[in-house]
C-alpha cells in the first residue's frame, strides 16, 4: 500500500515541485509542505480524520483553517486540488517526493553514518568535507548510535553502504579462517 501511495503521490510532488521552482519559492512550499506533513503526523489530528467520516474535501478545510496565516493562496488552492482528489492523507508522501526533488535539485546527499559512540562535530565535518570532495555534493550526516558495531564507521547512502566497522572486519576475518 506504501509504493501505491507513493506513486500517486509523485505527480503533486512535482507539480508542487515545479510550480514552487518556476515562481521562485521553492524554499516556501518546503516549509508549507513540512509544516502540513507535521500537522497530518500529530496524533489527533491522525485519529480524527482516519477515525471519522469527514470527506477528503472536509479535511482539507479543516487542514486550512490549521495552516491558515502560514500559507499563502497558491498553497491553499493546492491543498484545495489535493482535498477534491481525495488524497490529504498522502500529504507525507507528497512532502517525502518533494524532499527528493529538492534534495537532487541542490545536489544535496543525505548520509547515514552509523559509529558505536556519537562522533563530535570535528570528526563530523572532516568526513562530510572528504565526502563532499570524492562525491561532488552537499552531504547532509545523520550519526546514529549502535553499540553493536563494535568500532569504526558505518556509512549509507541511496542504494550503496560503506561498511568500515570492527564488527564487519571480524565477520570477513572470519569468513576467511573458515575457508
Amino acid at each position: 500500500m506504501n509504493f501505491k501511495r507513493i506513486n500517486i503521490s509523485y505527480p503533486y510532488a512535482k507539480a508542487a515541485f515545479n510550480y514552487s521552482l518556476n515562481n521562485n519559492c521553492l524554499e516556501q512550499w518546503k516549509e508549507m509542505l513540512s509544516f502540513s506533513s507535521q500537522i497530518l503526523n500529530d496524533n489527533y489530528i491522525q485519529n480524527l480524520f482516519l477515525n471519522s467520516i469527514y470527506s477528503h474535501k472536509n479535511m482539507a478545510s479543516i487542514l486550512l483553517l490549521i495552516l491558515d496565516n502560514k500559507i499563502d493562496k497558491f498553497f491553499k488552492n493546492f491543498i484545495r486540488l489535493i482535498g477534491i482528489h481525495n488524497r490529504i492523507l498522502i500529504i507525507n508522501f507528497i512532502f517525502k517526493e518533494f524532499m527528493i526533488l529538492y534534495y537532487k535539485y541542490n545536489n544535496i546527499l543525505n548520509v547515514t553514518l552509523t559509529s558505536c559512540v556519537l562522533l563530535n562535530n570535528n570528526e563530523l565535518n572532516i568526513i562530510k568535507q572528504k565526502l563532499e570532495n570524492k562525491l561532488s555534493k552537499k552531504i547532509n550526516i545523520l550519526n546514529i548510535i549502535d553499540k553493536s558495531i563494535l568500532g569504526g564507521i558505518i556509512l549509507q547512502f541511496n542504494d550503496t553502504v560503506f561498511d568500515f566497522s570492527i564488527r564487519n572486519n571480524l565477520k570477513l576475518l572470519s569468513d576467511f579462517l573458515q575457508c
